[in-house]
């Protein structure tokens, strides 16, 4: 039998853990073709396929040949065995994820009878294709009989390894799948945090970003300079401190904004705020959440420069 061999391919690759395991526990040296034939996974395949009819450039040819065929007849079946072109039996079960073939489990190849391999057939391929003789003979030996109960055991249980290995890529698309999803909104999400603070930074407003819970996380300079104090200073405060106390109609402003979501900002409203130097200024302030975070805007317009 030959090493493991994995050829790179988009999720399938990772499956030739589950196919070591596989055939350790229950003897299935086994390997993975894509749809069209091309070979990505294989465990303990064996000689006569790995060093002969597939390593010589014309019988090689025909071997790919099969392979895309039965890459393209396991979409419609839910398994099948067949006799390879040359003379070796093989069985194929589909692999999918949910319902949708991607791959094709395939056996090692195996004889049907006793008298196969003692047939010159195999003697005239290797004078055809040139293969040593006495080495071709050895892989030949290598490649198990069946009686027709142990290819219907052996049917079986590839079945059951088709199944689970299409059970386990299944998880492991959709686990990728959401991974990749999560990965795409938060950069999303990133670059419109971004955008937004080189927007409200630049603004020639007083605006601060504000959580969900009320606290201030980001204040522009211009907001800084309005309230009289180091912007940095204001990081974490409650966005309401900056207010005269009992303005109820304040809290009212930004409540409707929550409940209206990013498409209803605030109409704005007036409002009274402390500087910290004591000054108290009439503003009119605006509320505005931003889309799909829990964050919003807040501006500030010094009613004394309008």
């Amino acid at each position: 039998m030959s090493e493991r061999v994995v050829v790179q391919a988009p999720e399938l690759t990772r499956l030739h853990t589950l196919l070591d395991e596989a055939g350790d526990l229950l003897g299935l040296p086994s390997s993975l073709l894509t749809l069209e034939g091309r070979e990505c996974v294989s465990v303990g395949e064996a000689r006569v396929c790995s060093e002969f009819h597939r390593k010589h450039t014309a019988s090689g040819r025909e071997c790919r040949k099969c392979m895309a065929k039965v890459g393209t007849y396991a979409s419609s079946r839910s398994f099948f065995v067949y006799l390879c072109p040359y003379h070796l039996w093989r069985i194929a079960v589909p692999v999918t994820i949910g319902e949708r073939h991607v791959a094709t489990l395939l056996g090692p190849p195996f004889f049907r009878s006793e008298n196969e391999p003692k047939s010159g057939y195999f003697l005239s391929l290797a004078q055809r294709y040139g293969y040593p003789v006495r080495d071709y003979e050895d892989a030949l030996a290598e490649v198990s009989v069946l009686s027709e109960k142990e290819v219907e055991e052996a049917r079986k249980k590839y079945i059951v390894l088709g199944h689970f290995l299409s059970h386990n890529l299944t998880h492991l698309h959709r686990s990728m799948t959401e991974a990749a999803r999560r990965k795409n909104v938060e950069e999303r999400l990133n670059r419109l945090e971004n955008n937004l603070r080189a927007i409200f930074e630049h603004a020639g407003t007083a605006m601060a970003m504000v959580r969900e819970d009320g606290a201030l996380i980001h204040v522009n300079t211009r907001c800084g300079e309005l309230l009289g104090e180091d912007r940095t200073h204001l990081i974490g405060r409650r966005w309401t401190s900056i207010f005269l106390p009992d303005q109820q109609h304040v809290l009212d402003e930004f409540n409707r904004c929550r409940k209206g979501g990013a498409a209803s900002p605030s109409e704005g409203c007036e409002a009274v705020i402390r500087r910290a130097d004591g000054e108290e200024i009439d503003v009119l302030l605006t509320v505005g959440k931003i889309s799909e975070r829990p964050l919003y805007l807040i501006s500030l317009v010094d009613r004394r420069r309008r």
